[in-house]
């Protein structure tokens, strides 16, 4: 469970807080990575946490 809520704070922490920081300094080229790479850990913890609780 706690590597759950880790790769969530990640996936939102760099989706919300370091996308819109990078878009304040006008790095337009890394915000939009930010932004996908912070859906993909979003999205990848959801799945995670489907995987682990059918191993149950």
């Amino acid at each position: 469970m706690y590597s759950f809520f880790l790769i969530l704070f990640s996936g939102l922490f760099l989706y919300f807080w370091d996308a819109n920081s990078l878009k304040k300094k006008g790095l337009s080229k890394e915000y939009k990575i930010a932004k996908v790479l912070g859906i993909t850990y979003s999205i990848g913890a959801i799945g995670y946490l489907i995987y682990t609780s059918f191993w149950r």
